[in-house]
């Protein structure tokens, strides 16, 4: 390496990374989105289960 000169980087360079960051910023708000709908979806079955206890004993034959 002694004597180059540092490589510019290339638009598709910065595209990858700008992609990479869309990419990590979209798993996010997906994520956000499921512990939403299993968040909601705990609480269904809980409050289900406190409405009527009796629909579990029948569920379990």
């Amino acid at each position: 390496m002694a004597g180059k000169t540092k490589k510019s980087r290339t638009h598709n360079e910065y595209a990858h990374d700008e992609n990479i960051i869309k990419r990590a910023i979209m798993t996010d708000k997906l994520r956000e989105k499921l512990e939403k709908k299993r968040l909601a979806k705990l609480e269904k079955i809980k409050t289900e289960n406190d409405l009527s206890p009796n629909l579990k004993k029948i569920e379990m034959i």
